[in-house]
This record gives C-alpha cells, sequence and structure tokens, in this order.
C-alpha cells in the first residue's frame, strides 16, 4: 500500500492485510506472494489498460455481459447497469359504474401504494366500502448465485377510510401474500350492488435476449359481495398488462351508489 516495491522478499511498511493499491502495476502491492489479479483482492476490479475484470475463472477478461452481482463485468465503468433498481408506476385510468346520487369521495392509495383488499357491509347491495392499500416494494436478494435476486413485496395494510352507511353485515376481503388487486367488477346502476375483486403477483426474472423482465400472473379471485345484480348493468374494471388498481372513488350516501376504479402500470426501473 502506499506505493511501496516488494524487493527481495522484504518490504518494510507493507503490513499484511492491505489490498492491491493496483490490479495492473506488476507489482505485489501488499506483500501477499501475489501480483495483480493472481491476488483474490482484484476481483471485479480493473486488471489491464483496456478495462477488463478479474472474474474467476478468468482473469483479466471482460465477458462483455452484465451479471448483476455487484461487478461491473462488461467493464464499461459502471456496475450493475441493466439491472433492476426499483418499481415505478405510470399512466393512470379509470372505470366508473353507478348513478350520480350522493356525496361524491375519493379513497385513492398513498404514493407508491396500491390496492390490495377492501373491508365495508353489505347485504343487496353495497352500504359501506373502505380501501386497504399496501406499498408496492422492490427487494433485492444479494445470496443467489451467479446473479441476485429481486422481488416485489408488499408493505404493511393501509386502511383507507369507510364510505357509506352502517347496518348491514361486515365483510373484510384480502389477496393473499404479496398479491396485489389487478381487478374489479360487479353490478352497478342506481347504486352499487355486487362487487368482486381479483388478484395478482409480480416476478422479475431474465427474459428473452437476456433482458429483465416484470411480469405480472393472475391468482385469485375474492368472494362477490352484495346482491345477484340481476337486470343491473355490469361493469369490469381489469387493469391491463402489467397494471394494479391504485385508487377507488364514487359517491354514497345511505349506500356505496357509484364506484370509479383507478388502474396504473407497474414498470421495471433499469440502472
Amino acid at each position: 500500500a502506499g506505493g511501496v516495491m516488494c524487493t527481495g522478499g522484504v518490504c518494510p511498511g507493507c503490513p499484511e492485510g492491505n489490498l492491491e493499491r493496483s490490479c495492473s502495476d506488476g507489482m505485489d502491492n501488499d506483500c501477499d506472494g501475489l501480483i495483480d489479479c493472481a491476488d483474490g483482492s482484484c476481483m471485479g476490479r480493473l486488471c489491464n489498460v483496456v478495462g477488463s475484470v478479474w472474474m474467476p475463472p478468468v482473469m483479466c477478461a471482460c465477458p462483455g455481459t452484465e451479471w448483476c452481482q455487484g461487478f461491473d463485468d462488461d467493464c464499461d465503468g459502471i456496475v450493475d447497469d441493466s439491472c433492476p433498481q426499483s418499481i415505478t408506476s405510470c399512466c393512470p385510468t379509470t372505470v366508473s359504474a353507478g348513478s350520480t346520487a350522493g356525496t361524491s369521495w375519493v379513497g385513492d392509495c398513498p404514493a407508491g401504494a396500491a390496492l390490495i383488499g377492501v373491508a365495508g357491509q353489505a347485504g343487496t347491495r353495497i352500504d359501506q366500502l373502505q380501501p386497504i392499500c399496501a406499498v408496492v416494494r422492490f427487494f433485492e436478494d444479494p445470496a443467489p448465485t451467479p446473479e441476485h435476486a429481486y422481488y416485489v413485496r408488499r408493505g404493511a395494510p393501509i386502511p383507507g377510510t369507510p364510505q357509506g352507511a352502517t347496518g348491514a353485515p361486515t365483510f373484510t376481503d384480502q389477496c393473499p401474500g404479496d398479491d396485489f388487486v389487478i381487478a374489479v367488477d360487479g353490478h352497478a346502476e342506481l347504486g352499487l350492488d355486487r362487487i368482486q375483486l381479483h388478484c395478482g403477483n409480480f416476478s422479475i426474472a431474465r427474459g428473452g435476449g437476456f433482458n429483465w423482465v416484470l411480469r405480472r400472473t393472475s391468482t385469485v379471485s375474492l368472494p362477490a359481495r352484495g346482491g345477484p345484480g340481476s337486470g343491473d348493468m355490469p361493469f369490469d374494471a381489469s387493469c391491463p398488462g402489467n397494471g394494479v388498481v391504485t385508487g377507488l372513488a364514487g359517491r354514497a350516501n345511505t349506500a356505496v351508489t357509484q364506484l370509479a376504479v383507478t388502474c396504473r402500470t407497474l414498470s421495471l426501473d433499469l440502472r
């Protein structure tokens, strides 16, 4: 360390445990008997003038492909470029159903969160509705080899404000595990007669062309709530692609009279 040159097996001022100061100077900087990329402390570091790195079992090579493992595998000076780093959302779309009676209400999830379920009260109609949201979390696990693993998880439930009236049987429907609500359908005309939530989860993995891809998979449908809705207008607010429900809104008086469902598309943000 500090540029001390090792000669004759003696290296004053070069304490054991220091790393190679340079991996391309042809000297044993840390006095452990190993020069440049023969020294394990050079793993993942530049080891010659053309910018290649040492990645066992090949020494001083540049494979040209960035593996997501904390090293600059493709020798472009950026560690883990093109690797997943976060989940973003955009482009809200809204589907509404029901009447214009009652007082308007908004139950959007907080920024960065999505719907995981609802609570409320229902008999032959939906008397009360309460959104339940959770933060969409991006999680990186550095343990697997040869690459880190990436997951979409959800945070703790965030209950919204109940809307509508009381007096009917209560219910709570929530997607399992790390699932989010990806669709809401039902019947509504003069009021909200029936709703049902559908869940899905997300995975992050290599796709075609070695690119990282975010995939949504439908999982379960939660119980239908309210009456049969026969004769009323059916509605279907299914989020397309990698969409999730990020908010509910509508109108309510002695019952929920209108429901508006907002979807946003999740995207994988790469370095």
